[in-house]
């Protein structure tokens, strides 16, 4: 992946699982920035709300986000299984357009 410049991470490295069964008090919220600071990232994505909410300190809406994570632009895609949802009750892909936004 990084021949595509592309890097994965996630904010809780001392448990795994869903954002339910981890809980935000696990999230390292401060060793997350200094991660994107260290590697200069000019997009972080994150896969669905919870964690970008505990990021970013508020309640969210998918896509590009105002604030930026150590001068990263953020964007808020919706999880797997929440794109699944939507794209059944509504036959739209929730992923394309944030997608497309970010690489334009």
């Amino acid at each position: 992946m990084i021949d595509y410049g592309l890097g994965l991470t996630d904010v809780c490295k001392a448990a795994s699982g869903s954002d339910r069964e981890v809980g935000t008090p696990n999230f390292e919220v401060a060793k997350f920035v200094a991660l994107v600071e260290a590697n200069q990232p000019r997009y972080v994505a994150f896969n669905g709300k919870p964690a970008a909410e505990v990021v970013l300190d508020r309640s969210l809406e998918y896509g590009r986000q105002l604030e930026r994570v150590a001068n990263a632009d953020v964007f808020v895609l919706p999880c797997c299984r929440q794109h699944r949802r939507l794209r059944v009750a509504t036959g739209v892909s929730a992923i394309g357009g944030s997608w497309r936004t970010m690489c334009e």
